[in-house]
């Protein structure tokens, strides 16, 4: 099986099939850290729609995890402080992509109005470089 069709059912599991308020925060902490290696390994494709589902399934979890009880003192632990340093980690390199890839497309949309420019002026049989 594909690795992203197993990161697609994974990630429905976590949000499909079970009742995500009765989780609590160190279940809903090692859902949200899945979803953001997910999230870093999609960054590296083109498929931006699933991108976006797993950006959309996180900030649910985001949400469940403020009012999600915390009954083994999870948050606070040392365990939940080297999750909190590796997902800055996580966050910082997956900003850094997004950032990137919206660079990219803004120079490929730069590069495309340009030669639309030179096509218009080839249709018109106007020269655009003709001193005057």
């Amino acid at each position: 099986m594909d690795n992203q069709l197993q990161a697609r059912l994974q990630a429905q599991l976590i949000l499909g099939s079970e009742n995500l308020s009765d989780k609590t925060k160190k279940q809903l902490f090692a859902d949200y850290a899945f979803l953001t290696r997910e999230l870093e390994d999609f960054a590296n494709t083109k498929h931006f729609d699933m991108f976006a589902d797993l950006l959309e399934q996180r900030d649910k979890v985001i949400a469940l995890i403020a009012v999600a009880p915390d009954p083994d003192n999870y948050v606070g632990s040392g365990a939940y402080e080297e999750l909190k340093q590796e997902l800055l980690v996580a966050e910082k390199t997956l900003l850094n992509r997004v950032k990137f890839l919206m660079r990219q497309i803004e120079q490929r949309k730069t590069i495309s109005s340009v030669y639309d420019v030179y096509a218009q002026s080839a249709n018109t049989g106007y020269n655009i470089n003709a001193k005057r």
